[in-house]
């Protein structure tokens, strides 16, 4: 899709992300827009009946976030970058990828301030979250060249999510498996190929 080739993955389990937003004691976001999220899945709730009530209402619970600087535990960031029904800008899936990147870039900043990095008992703590919670095939040696050129790159970090004139959003209907999707309004990658490639270094 992106046209790039993919070096490394990683993936961090929700738990792993509550834990080490904790272990920061909390991250600040910048929330541009109010929205709310009347269908936010509560976990655990996923198969309750809910007595027969058709909509299963029990399943979910309401989520708000006023606009401005906030600070947000791990519960309330996952909230955040999670919640995907909210009515107008914000329940576009695009949207969800723009308040993941700000929460990613929260973390970050939050790590590399002087209360974490000179705090041995913080980052022993984001350690021990990091090795239970997260998968990679990072090799313990690349893993330490990126960290080094991440602290070198840390004032020149650029974030983009994909344009959305790129896409089109096609009815849901068993050719995409009944599923919300976005595909190429080329027809093909190739314009997003040129998109991404034009914002890299």
């Amino acid at each position: 899709i992106v046209g790039q080739p993919v070096h490394y993955g990683l993936v961090v389990d929700f738990s792993g992300f509550i834990k080490i937003v904790d272990v920061l004691g909390g991250i600040e976001v910048d929330v541009e827009r109010v929205f709310i999220d009347e269908k936010y899945p509560i976990p655990g709730k996923e198969n309750d009946e809910c007595s027969g009530d058709p909509e299963f209402k029990c399943r979910y619970e309401t989520v708000k976030f006023e606009r401005g600087i906030r600070l947000m535990d791990g519960e309330t960031a996952l909230k955040f970058v999670r919640s995907r029904n909210a009515q107008g800008e914000e329940g576009t899936d695009l949207a969800r990828a723009e308040r993941q990147q700000k929460v990613l870039l929260a973390i970050r900043q939050k790590v590399l301030s002087p209360k974490i990095l000179l705090s041995p008992k913080k980052l022993f703590g984001i350690w021990e979250v990091i090795k239970n919670s997260v998968e990679s095939d990072i090799s313990s040696p690349a893993g330490a060249v990126l960290l080094r050129r991440a602290l070198d790159a840390r004032d020149f970090l650029a974030t983009h999510v994909l344009a959305e004139e790129l896409l089109i959003h096609p009815p849901v209907s068993p050719r995409y498996d009944n599923q919300y999707v976005f595909v190429p309004k080329a027809g093909d990658w190739s314009e997003v190929n040129k998109w991404v490639s034009e914002r890299l270094p």
